[in-house]
Order: C-alpha cells, then structure tokens, then sequence
C-alpha cells in the first residue's frame, strides 16, 4: 500500500468564498503571523464570539466590526509587497483576509449601520428612552428581527474564519502512521 504524503493544507472559507489550499511547508512566519494576529482579533471580539441580542449591544458589535477592519488593514500592510510577488500563500491570506472584510462584512454594515446608528442616535435622545440600557433601547429599532438576523449570519461567518485561520497557524501536517491508519480505514468503508 503506498501512502501519499500531503502538504497541503485546506480550509473552507466563509460568506461562499470556496474551499483555499495552502502548501503547508512553504507558509512563511510572517504569513502565519498574520493568521494568527486575525484569528486573535477575530477570536477575543464579538466579531467572532456568538451574539446574544438580548444581551450585546448593537452599537459595540459594530465597534467591534469597525476594529477588525482596522486591524486587518494594519496586519496586511506589515506583509511587504516583494513578498507577494510569485508566494501563492500569501496571495491567498492577503485575498481571503480582505474577501472577508469586503463580501461578508461590508454587505452588512453598507445595508444597516447607517440606518441603525441614525435611528439609533435619535431614539435615544428622546425623553422616552433616555435612563434605558442600549439593549433595551435597540430593541425598538423597526427593522430589529431583520438586522440582527443578519448581523447573525455575518457573526457566523466570522466565527467560521476565525476557525479556519486557526487551522493555519495550529495544524500540524499529519504524520505517516496517521496518514496510513486513515486510509485503511477508508479502504474498509
């Protein structure tokens, strides 16, 4: 039985942006760097943590959201251009990082943050809802079922990058025995 060795490494990204293959062996410290930076930010944010609408407050999820853009935009400007020229690994991370930023998180804050916030802004001013909590102030917003219906499927997305890029900077290549104790294991399927 021959066993083939992979080097590659596989993740399914978000928002329907496909299945990425990385070569394992050739991803760079700073390419690792850069996935572990997001994943920290992505990981210790309500971007990535599960939003409960009942307790979290609309407006620290988009500050939450407005940071990770931030902070991405720092994190892929420390890989220098020269590195990019001819490295598929970091062509991919680069692409994938901002693919996430502008087809899963933009569409969102595009259709609702600007809405919200006016409202938002307006309705909290008013005697009626001064001395109230933001959570129960956000709950009046007309559209409220709607936004935080979307706002949830962006949150899972983020939850599922956040997974991914763990896979990159922590995932170990499998080793040999591994390798021939899955495919015998597929052999008797």
């Amino acid at each position: 039985m021959k066993i083939a060795k992979t080097n590659k490494l596989s993740i399914n990204a978000p928002f329907g942006l496909g299945q990425i293959e990385f070569e394992r062996e050739t991803l760079s410290n700073k390419e690792l760097d850069i996935a572990w930076k997001i994943y920290v930010q992505l990981a210790t944010r309500k971007a990535a943590l599960e939003i409960d609408e009942n307790e979290d407050s609309i407006e620290d999820i988009y500050n939450s959201w407005y940071e990770l853009f931030t902070t991405t935009r720092e994190y892929l400007t420390e890989m220098p251009a020269v590195e990019l020229r001819g490295n598929a690994n970091a062509q991919k991370i680069v692409n994938l990082a901002i693919d996430v930023l502008n087809k899963g998180l933009r569409p969102h804050l595009t259709k609702w943050q600007k809405k919200y916030k006016k409202w938002y802004n307006q309705t909290s001013n008013t005697q009626e809802y001064k001395d109230k909590d933001p959570q129960d102030i956000q709950r009046h917003f007309p559209e409220f079922d709607d936004l935080v219906k979307d706002m949830k499927s962006v949150n899972h997305g983020l939850m599922k990058y956040a997974e991914e890029l763990k896979k990159i900077t922590r995932e170990e290549k499998p080793s040999f025995w591994k390798l021939a104790i899955n495919k015998i294991k597929r052999i008797f399927k």
